[in-house]
């Protein structure tokens, strides 16, 4: 029974290092081509860049409430932003790929648009 209780403690620790050593997710800078939406992704929030109405004028809107789904050595995000529900696809953090990354933006009625987006790690 005591060498059962110790393997336990033993494992616990063991993956209580592992996960505490994990590091995290790069900062991120993404934007579409044409550079219309541009945002800053990080482990816990979304950062958009917005144009105001007047030329030359941007403002940040920050969006916490992200949904992360970690698939292989990429990750899809998906946040409700401006009426919309956005979902970002970043196939591969090690090595970006315009092809494979994308923003998606579905609005109420169902209307969608996806942009290729080009990211890095920052």
């Amino acid at each position: 029974m005591k060498t059962l209780i110790i393997a336990i403690s033993t494992f616990i620790i063991t993956f209580w290092a592992q996960v505490s050593m994990a590091s995290p997710s790069p900062t991120i800078s993404c934007s579409t081509p044409n550079k219309n939406k541009s945002f800053i992704i990080t482990d816990d929030k979304i950062v958009f860049e917005k144009e105001d109405v007047q030329p030359l004028i941007r403002s940040i809107a920050s969006i916490n409430k992200v949904k992360t789904k970690k698939e292989g050595s990429g990750f899809t995000k998906t946040l409700n932003y401006e009426g919309n529900k956005y979902t970002i696809h970043v196939n591969n953090e090690e090595q970006f790929d315009e092809v494979e990354d994308y923003l998606s933006i579905r609005s109420e009625k169902g209307h969608e648009i996806t942009y290729p987006i080009n990211c890095k790690a920052i």
